[in-house]
């Protein structure tokens, strides 16, 4: 623009602010005509100047601009890259939304509503032509016009409750933005996503300010061609393209993930599976950590967009683990960068809870209570140890530990840790079983061919069924162990339930106290003799849930199924402990699908009967709540409640006794001692401290060994 351009728009302008203070009704209306030469100039004071436009004169341009858009009929106001009924068209919507929530301006908000239903269904007919042209020479004209119009309609909706409700409960409103929301990419230019995101809310409008908000989401779905995928298609690209964006815009980025959250929680399963197949857990990981982490110097209102932003993606997160089949899909999570995503994240945290205290829910829920129902499988605690390294304290000092998300990230980590040691043990007695090309009892090496696979774990060797049978004494405790790592590669979800069982037998029994006291107190166990009784351990509470069971109740429960197998199985359980008369004891380990946890196992495959090894026995007048005794080198008792794993803590510790204390003075030894006894209580003792949402640091570790064992247990051994 030149220098004579630039001084003859500056005169119109002024020519323009003398006539409209002059007569502004008149102008507004030789505007929408496009018979003013001064047009524009009118137009862009008006914009600049809202205040100047008197309430009246501002309900009867709203009223002119209905009446011409209802009754379109000469082309030429459609004509022009920038034509004058375009120019009016911002200064009237555009007017309308910036003062439309103002309360002194009554006779805008009377014309609006009573035009609204007029200027809809001009809406609904300009987009239709829009659509029937595609392919047959598209109007740009018109495109401009929706272009112009449709986030002013928007930016109404947001400021008039009343109105919006209205709107959105009216089926051929949804109609149209399900049209709307579809079609743009094919009969709007690409320069016209600027208004996408403002039908994404109205969409989200249009479904939650209905009646019944599940009924119109699924009439929606149906109204697309293709249905959930299709929905879901659409929902994650375009926020994928929202996030490749440069400069990134929050507001547009909040609509997206706003629609996948209420997608995710109120359509369940249907569409949570369609965006699990799509990857959208990793899409909006990386999400919450490239908006966390980014350069972009953020205004107060980008700011809270982006923590909104933030909250939705976990929320999509936890609806997705929540709501489908979530073992697998937390895994992916926590691989690309869960953890991370919190550490990065958790300086908006403050602003979330202040902009919108329900966002951080979702936050909450992860981290306090579906995360660590997860920690009770082999993959996740393995992805998890992983994680935490690139997790670092001074990342999160700003977190406020008096807070909920402070208290909960400190249990977190207590437990992770806590399942790292058991994970170790686990691993330990897995990786300590080298195969043998020979017997693994006599240990006679012959050719190979010659040996004959144990049938439980397809590992163990054996020359002869006398040598396997000799053996079996000492191979039972791991067979289930062994064969379930041996089949790892092929179907995780066998070391994962393998190790879930041992995690949960090792627990019942380090509560066995407990589960006395429980049997004591309650009236009905209390007379039962032991083999009618059984123990149900809860992964789905936080933390576990210890419950005393009936065996007869598993029968009834199973005939009120009316499953045939089922009735048989847990009959023949019942009778296989009633048989044992009071040595075998039934733990039934409940692990629910879907709005539980991950897996789900059937009463027929968690019906676990374990057996008291004899040594557990011995010299206890209890057998429910036996202990078993061991010495050190100096004769010195360690007493703790039996545990399969137990034996190969002592040991560890013993070697690594004798080797740490070599030489040393008393001083050493009996600090060693000290240390020995805290790791062991947090160990078996770990779930008492997370119930009361304290850490093992309060109960009396030194500063900085519980960081030093922890790195201890990164190192191989």
């Amino acid at each position: 623009m030149t220098a004579s351009d630039v001084a003859d728009r500056e005169k119109a302008q002024e020519k323009a602010k003398q006539t409209f203070r002059r007569d502004p009704r008149q102008c507004i209306k030789n505007s929408l005509a496009g018979s003013s030469v001064d047009t524009l100039a009118i137009v862009e004071f008006v914009i600049t100047n809202p205040d100047s436009l008197p309430d009246e004169v501002a309900a009867d341009t709203f009223k002119m601009f209905v009446s011409h858009l209802e009754e379109r009929k000469h082309p030429q106001i459609f004509s022009g890259d920038r034509s004058p009924f375009e120019s009016a068209v911002h200064s009237c919507i555009g007017l309308a939304g910036l003062r439309g929530h103002a309360a002194r301006v009554k006779d805008l908000i009377a014309a609006i509503n009573s035009e609204w239903p007029k200027l809809f269904k001009s809406l609904r007919a300009l987009f239709d032509k829009c659509l029937n042209s595609k392919g047959k020479g598209l109007n740009e004209a018109m495109v401009h016009q929706l272009q112009i119009i449709l986030p002013s309609v928007f930016t109404i909706l947001d400021k008039n409750s009343e109105l919006a409700k209205k709107t959105y409960s009216t089926p051929q409103v949804l109609e149209f933005i399900t049209k709307l929301w579809v079609h743009e990419s094919d009969c709007l230019k690409t320069d016209a996503r600027a208004y996408s995101a403002g039908a994404t809310r109205a969409l989200q409008n249009c479904i939650s300010g209905s009646r019944n908000p599940p009924d119109t989401l699924e009439r929606f779905i149906n109204g697309v061609k293709g249905g959930k995928n299709k929905v879901a298609d659409f929902a994650l690209t375009r926020f994928r393209d929202a996030m490749k964006q440069k400069p990134i815009r929050p507001s547009s980025i909040a609509d997206f993930t706003f629609l996948l959250y209420y997608l995710t929680c109120e359509y369940k399963h249907p569409m949570c599976s369609a965006l699990l197949e799509m990857h959208v857990v990793p899409a909006v990981t990386k999400a919450i950590i490239s908006l966390a982490t980014s350069d972009e110097s953020y205004s107060k209102e980008d700011r809270e967009q982006v923590a909104i932003s933030c909250a939705n993606c976990f929320g999509v997160i936890r609806n997705c683990s929540h709501h489908s089949y979530g073992w697998p899909w937390f895994t992916q999570a926590v691989k690309f960068g869960l953890l991370e995503a919190f550490c990065h994240s958790s300086l908006l945290f403050p602003t979330m809870k202040k902009t919108d205290p329900k966002a951080i829910t979702g936050v909450e829920e992860l981290f306090g209570t579906l995360y660590p129902k997860f920690l009770v499988y082999h993959s996740i605690i393995t992805c998890s140890m992983e994680a935490m390294k690139k997790v670092t304290s001074d990342r999160l000092h700003h977190l406020a530990r008096a807070s909920l998300l402070g208290k909960q990230w400190e249990t977190f980590e207590c437990l992770l840790l806590e399942r790292m040691v058991r994970k170790r043990l686990y691993d330990h007695i897995v990786s300590g079983h080298v195969k043998r090309t020979g017997c693994c009892y006599c240990e006679k090496e012959n050719d190979k061919n010659l040996y004959k696979k144990c049938g439980g774990c397809k590992v163990a060797t054996y020359c002869s069924k006398e040598c396997q049978a000799k053996d079996w004494k000492r191979h039972k405790d791991n067979c289930i162990t062994l064969g379930a790592n041996s089949t790892a590669d092929i179907a995780i979800n066998k070391l994962d339930n393998a190790f879930s069982t041992k995690l949960a037998i090792s627990a019942v029994f380090r509560h066995l106290p407990e589960i006395n006291k429980r049997i004591l107190g309650n009236p009905v166990t209390k007379k039962l003799p032991m083999m009618k009784r059984g123990i149900r351990f809860d992964f789905c509470q936080v933390p576990p849930m210890l419950e005393i069971i009936l065996v007869d109740d598993l029968v009834r429960d199973a005939e009120a199924s009316r499953d045939h197998s089922l009735i048989l199985s847990h009959r023949a359980t019942r009778e296989q402990v009633y048989r044992a008369n009071g040595q075998l004891v039934l733990l039934q380990i409940e692990m629910h699908e879907g709005e539980g946890a991950a897996i789900k196992f059937s009463l027929a495959q968690s019906n676990t009967v374990y057996q008291f090894p004899p040594a557990y026995r011995e010299n206890t007048t209890n057998p429910c709540c036996p202990r078993m005794n061991w010495k050190d080198k100096d004769g010195k008792v360690l007493e703790a409640l039996w545990d399969d794993t137990d034996e190969i803590i002592y040991r560890m510790k013993l070697q690594k006794d004798d080797r740490w204390v070599s030489g040393s003075g008393p001083n050493a030894k009996s600090a060693f001692r000290r240390l020995e006894e805290l790791l062991t209580e947090l160990v078996y003792d770990g779930y008492a401290h997370f119930g009361e949402q304290t850490s093992p640091l309060n109960s009396g570790l030194p500063p900085g060994l519980f960081s030093m064992f922890k790195e201890l247990l990164d190192k191989d051994s």
